[in-house]
């Protein structure tokens, strides 16, 4: 093993800030300098008292499978000696323990995606949003039986649409115009009253909420709808490339994951990482990321409490992360042990804390202030009211020329019946009076005149 030529261990890490921050020093040595495991992995091999050395991968992956038998990324170098442990977010699987060892595993995350949620808008039809449909209709409900109740406990002195407008009316804050002295009716009154007030302040200040608050569309919420998303070409999920996450989901037993990590793979949806904070540059309302969920939580905290950004809390299998080791590798006894005393003193909680909140300074600063003009009720959040009241109006003005075009067909029907002669001076007009003359003479001439109308 590399250890008897050496007393220096050489550890491949692939470089990405807050993850694993390697820097390079004035003679070109590459040194860790922190980072969540870059820190982590410090305290264990100061705890097995060797030196090391940093090598980084050339192609920059953690470790892919090839045909001919060989991994890729820091894998490879394990396997082929060019390193004696690897550690950065590695996967502990059946497939890569053929070839190299691994350490106990020193977390275990689930995995999880990130996408952001779409705009804030105000809807035009906000003022049908503050009730349910379900209630809409007991609210109509209520009203037509309410109405048909009083139609008869007043004994059909009003009409029913009379009633019914009267209520309607009243629901919206006019007073009742029935005059008795009926005790029934009162009861009845008194009950409706009650019913017209909850219904009218609970959409009253549902009303104000929706208006004040643009509403948010929803977005996909677990990996099912993703998958469906995906199928529709409506979604894309992106991963780190060089990772396992297209792999393993290609191969689960899930139909719906298979259509997710095959979609991957196919179009090449891996994004490469230098700094874990530019997921925020791939994440979109059209553009899902999957990774661990410790991941994303660091760097959308902000996002997901301003709801920009929706994180699955629905996350699938959980993946086990340990280091890497070459099989000539003697102190795996020892490396598990420094593990165990680093997790049990609380130390890589301690390092996820501050990279998370290291990321959250940053976020804040870079966060503009929200506008107070964005509090304010504009003209389309109340477009959808101005546009009932048009097409109120232009159904009154149908409304209204039907009537009179009814009432002048009505009005000539009835004068031509008035002015049609008797039946028997038509066919005698030397035996009809003075008055059936006139009416036959008048008659005639109607007759005339209408055959020259356009």
């Amino acid at each position: 093993m590399m250890l008897k030529r050496s007393n220096v261990l050489v550890v491949a890490v692939n470089i990405m800030k807050f993850i694993m921050n390697v820097s390079k020093t004035k003679d070109s040595r590459l040194e860790i300098t922190g980072g969540i495991e870059g820190s982590f992995l410090l305290d264990v091999l100061h705890g097995l008292g060797f030196e090391h050395r940093v090598v980084i991968p050339e192609d920059g992956e953690y470790g892919f499978l090839t045909p001919n038998g060989s991994w890729t990324g820091v894998i490879g170098m394990v396997q082929r000696g060019e390193a004696d442990l690897s550690m950065g977010g590695l996967i502990i699987t059946e497939q890569r323990r053929r070839d190299v060892d691994f350490s106990r595993p020193y977390l275990i995350t689930p995995l999880s995606f990130a996408i952001g949620k779409p705009q804030k808008h105000h809807l035009k039809n906000a003022y049908l949003y503050p009730f349910h449909i379900v209630v809409w209709g007991c609210c109509l409900g209520v009203l037509i039986a309410m109405s048909a109740t009083l139609y008869f406990v007043l004994k059909q002195t009003h009409s029913l649409v009379v009633i019914f407008l009267e209520l309607f009316g009243n629901m919206l804050g006019q007073s009742l115009q029935f005059k008795t002295t009926s005790l029934n009716l009162k009861y009845f009154v008194a009950l409706w009253l009650l019913c017209a007030a909850v219904l009218s302040a609970s959409y009253s200040g549902a009303l104000l909420a929706f208006l004040f608050s643009p509403t948010q569309g929803k977005t996909v919420q677990n990996f099912l709808e993703l998958s469906n998303a995906i199928s529709r070409g409506k979604v894309h999920a992106y991963v780190i490339e060089g990772g396992l996450h297209a792999s393993y989901l290609k191969e689960t037993e899930q139909e719906y994951l298979k259509v997710i990590g095959t979609a991957i793979e196919t179009n090449k949806w891996h994004a490469k990482m230098t700094d874990i904070r530019h997921i925020k540059e791939v994440v979109t309302e059209k553009v899902a990321f999957i990774s661990a969920t410790f991941l994303l939580k660091m760097n959308f905290f902000i996002e997901e409490q301003q709801s920009e950004v929706f994180i699955c809390s629905d996350p699938i299998a959980e993946s086990h992360v340990g280091f890497a080791l070459n099989r000539n590798f003697c102190c795996r006894e020892k490396l598990d042990k420094m593990i165990t005393r680093v997790l049990g003193a609380g130390l890589l909680e301690k390092y996820i804390n501050d990279a998370s909140f290291l990321t959250y300074l940053l976020d804040a600063r870079n966060k503009q202030e929200v506008q107070g003009h964005e509090h304010q009720i504009g003209l389309v959040a109340i477009s959808g009211t101005f546009q009932l009241l048009l097409y109120g109006y232009a159904l009154s003005f149908i409304t209204l020329l039907g009537e009179i075009l009814y009432f002048k067909f009505n009005m000539r029907k009835q004068i031509r019946g008035k002015c049609k002669p008797h039946p028997n001076s038509l066919r005698n007009p030397a035996s009809a009076d003075l008055v059936d003359k006139i009416k036959y003479t008048v008659y005639s001439w109607k007759r005339r005149c209408s055959a020259f109308r356009f």
